[in-house]
């Protein structure tokens, strides 16, 4: 899968009581125009408690390794003859629709 988004893992950062930014590494692509890797200033968050920033920061930097724990258990699913619980099943799906990776 490629990614369009500034590359994990990203980082909150508290500017003021009131104030918190978002920071992550830029992409290979403007590392090449640039010349080294950059940390860049990717979203403000006025939060005084910092646990908007932190909570975005979290979601993201867990996405990609929560898909793929979903990928594998639904792989594990249909490779066995058991009852599967289609509940938990169809569930594991709308999880990875949602996140957009189906």
């Amino acid at each position: 899968m490629e990614t369009k988004h500034t590359p994990t893992p990203w980082k909150a950062h508290q500017a003021s009581d009131k104030y918190y930014y978002i920071t992550g590494k830029l992409k290979a692509d403007d590392v090449e125009m640039i010349g080294a890797p950059v940390e860049c200033r990717l979203a403000d968050v006025f939060d005084s408690t910092g646990a908007d920033a932190k909570h975005i920061v979290k979601c993201v930097n867990s996405h990609e390794k929560l898909v793929e724990a979903i990928k594998d258990l639904l792989a594990a699913a249909d490779t066995m003859n058991e009852h599967i619980d289609i509940w938990a099943y169809n569930k594991a799906i709308q999880a990875l629709k949602s996140a957009g990776e189906i």
